[in-house]
């Protein structure tokens, strides 16, 4: 609305009319670009995947368009973890602050009445769980922000247990910061077997564009014992 009034002002003030052409052109690419960014798969975390409830590093959801066309990313799933740099973020539970008038209108329409915020975290760092005792809800991740995750909690100096699983294979990993060990639990067997070099703990920090711009939603997994009606998880935001 602002660049709609700076364009069409009647003031007496007169502009270089393509000084504004170009202007103009600048402000609608950059809007473009910003609107293409999930379908890309480069950022998840914003407000057009937010209201649409687009899924950008899972099957895409889009009527028409396919999401990570450029960025391929490998799943995890967060089984476990007691990082506060990773519990104060996903999935950042916030229903608690619905009223029971509206928790009920919800779960009438068949929504499990969960509220998740990590979007409201990152952007204007408030945790809404606190006051929340309950179980650990497991959620998808993709491997960025797993590894954003990991050295925001290495940065606190915080000694933590994390468990995953990877997706498709089923593989679960075991680590320890403490003394920076890790095991994988095969899907296909009962042992445990030390992991690669190349697993995600070890990996490097995300580069200073990837930790900026690729910023993404988890997806909670919510147990259908406790919702059984649910026909949708709940909302991101």
């Amino acid at each position: 609305f602002s660049c709609h009034h700076f364009f069409n002002s009647k003031n007496k003030i007169i502009f270089n009319k393509n000084k504004i052409s170009w202007l103009r052109l600048l402000i609608k690419s950059l809007t473009i670009l910003y609107t293409l960014l999930p379908i890309l798969g480069l950022q998840d975390m914003m407000a057009p995947t937010m209201f649409a409830n687009l899924r950008v590093f899972t099957p895409s959801n889009h009527v028409i368009l396919p999401t990570n066309l450029l960025q391929h990313h490998d799943i995890v799933r967060v089984d476990f973890v007691n990082s506060l740099a990773f519990n104060d973020v996903h999935p950042n539970r916030a229903d608690h602050i619905f009223s029971d008038r509206l928790s009920s209108w919800l779960k009438v329409g068949g929504h499990s009445g969960l509220q998740f915020a990590p979007y409201v975290k990152r952007a204007i760092n408030i945790t809404l769980h606190s006051n929340l005792p309950e179980a650990f809800l497991p959620y998808l991740l993709p491997d960025l922000e797993l590894r954003r995750l990991l050295a925001e909690a290495r940065a606190h100096s915080q000694d933590f247990s994390l468990i995953y699983t990877k997706l498709p294979s089923g593989d679960q990993v075991h680590y320890h910061a403490m003394n920076n060990s890790c095991s994988i639990l095969s899907s296909t067997s009962s042992s445990y077997i030390t992991c690669p070099s190349d697993e995600l703990p070890f990996a490097p920090p995300l580069s200073f564009w990837q930790d900026k711009f690729l910023l993404f939603f988890s997806i909670p997994i919510a147990p259908d014992a406790l919702f059984p009606n649910a026909t949708e998880i709940g909302c991101l935001c």
